[in-house]
């Protein structure tokens, strides 16, 4: 017979306990099946077989189980080279999943020593679908280490941060004064050197291009509604020095007779009315303002 030697701690020093055939020794636990109906019992079967010199403490009662209630139904022996027993039991309890823990069996030698031997733990389900018997056992799993939390309050402080840094920059942004309006002089040539220097166009969309921005410049520096009159009553309404008068004269009338008329245009031309826009413009453009330091007292 082979014999296993199974170490136990009494009074805090190893002892060495009778040999127990565990080749030949077992305790066995099976459910018919793992899923009933709510009014149906749980049908538990416990095979014990034991080596020759030993005895099992097989009992009509099995240990307190929590939520199930057990009714031996059923207890034989077996024929066989060893000797057997088999106990069948009904379990009944309320709907939902449950366990069986290990049943444990003492068995006992000759000379009285004793060992204890336990069965698998077993899961089921009354009346339940889920959690399945199948993975219950994985609620025995050890319960992972919580995740640290540093990483996630730093990156929880980072975010807080960069929005408070987007926030303070649009703040900024927002408080930062407006830069000042190009003066109309300076918006007046930009848009006819644009104008030159876009190739696409022909005498009458340079004419119409011309004529705006200089009635722009005029209603924004004199005061005359030029972009609503006709080119007589602007040039009755400014106050003009007699060369200014002339070259305003000269760049509405230019101006007009390509618009409306189609006549006069090419490059001669337009470089004239350069030189008169300029001219107008030198002449009239407001003074920027300076600022004045009082005199010492």
């Amino acid at each position: 017979m082979i014999g296993l030697v199974w170490p136990v701690l009494a009074c805090g020093q190893p002892q060495l306990e009778a040999p127990l055939g565990v080749a030949q020794t077992e305790v066995h636990a099976a459910l018919e099946s793992k899923h009933v109906g709510v009014d149906e019992p749980l049908v538990l079967t416990l095979t014990v077989s034991w080596a020759d010199g030993w005895t099992p403490g097989l009992g009509s009662q099995l240990p307190e189980l929590e939520g199930l209630g057990s009714t031996l139904v059923d207890a034989h022996s077996l024929d066989g080279e060893r000797a057997a027993a088999v106990q069948v039991w009904e379990l009944r309890g309320a709907p939902g999943s449950h366990v069986v823990p290990p049943l444990a069996i003492t068995f006992t030698d000759s000379d009285g020593a004793t060992r204890t031997l336990q069965s698998a733990a077993l899961y089921a389900d009354i009346g339940a679908d889920g959690p399945s018997s199948d993975l219950a056992p994985m609620a025995l799993a050890p319960v992972p280490e919580p995740l640290p939390v540093w990483p996630f309050a730093l990156a929880g402080l980072w975010v807080v941060a960069a929005g408070a840094g987007l926030w303070w920059h649009r703040r900024r942004l927002d408080a930062a004064p407006a830069p000042p309006p190009r003066p109309p002089d300076e918006l007046a040539l930009l848009a006819w050197q644009a104008l030159q220097a876009d190739t696409s166009l022909d005498d009458h969309a340079r004419a119409v291009g011309l004529s705006a921005l200089f009635r722009r410049y005029l209603e924004a520096v004199l005061p005359v509604a030029a972009t609503t009159a006709t080119s007589r009553e602007i040039l009755d309404a400014l106050d003009l020095a007699q060369s200014l008068q002339v070259r305003t004269r000269r760049l509405l009338t230019a101006t007009d007779l390509i618009k409306f008329a189609r006549k006069g245009g090419g490059d001669p031309l337009f470089t004239e009315l350069d030189a008169d826009l300029r001219a107008v413009i030198a002449a009239t453009r407001p003074v920027p303002a300076q600022d004045t330091l009082a005199a010492p007292t």
